[in-house]
């Protein structure tokens, strides 16, 4: 499964799809444009954003890879300008609501970036094919 590789009080921390993810908290920009530390929930394909209720956020990231990030494996570094694409779920329990965020992952297995411009808008072709749509600069 593919690793994310953050900058964390001033060295590199990564997240990737362990078996117990939950103990990670990792910095997301929220559409409001602040920063904050949520709960690591893994990663999901894109067809799965579409059955699990939750919104569009930005995670902070250095790197990327399609790797588990543990041993030797090749880093994709994130611009300054993009993130990591992330979906953000509110969880319920008998006691308080937490959040907690995916990193969500194309086709090709690599976590998906997202630059400046908006977020990909998603569209269902059908129950088996997702298109992501990318939006155009204007000329």
């Amino acid at each position: 499964m593919p690793a994310i590789r953050y900058l964390h009080n001033g060295s590199f921390q990564t997240v990737n799809h362990s078996a117990h993810p939950q103990h990670e908290r990792i910095s997301v920009r929220l559409k409001n444009g602040k920063f904050e530390f949520v709960e690591w929930l893994g990663f999901i394909c894109m067809a799965a954003t579409k059955h699990i209720a939750g919104k569009r956020a930005k995670i902070v990231g250095q790197e990327i890879t399609r790797e588990d990030g543990l041993w030797r494996c090749t880093w994709q570094p994130v611009g300054k300008e993009q993130h990591v694409f992330g979906w953000l779920i509110e969880r319920y329990t008998d006691k308080h609501i937490s959040v907690g965020i995916y990193g969500v992952v194309g086709n090709d297995g690599w976590p998906i970036i997202i630059d400046k411009e908006p977020a990909p808008k998603i569209k269902r072709l059908n129950a088996t094919v997702t298109e992501i749509i990318r939006h155009k600069p204007a000329a």
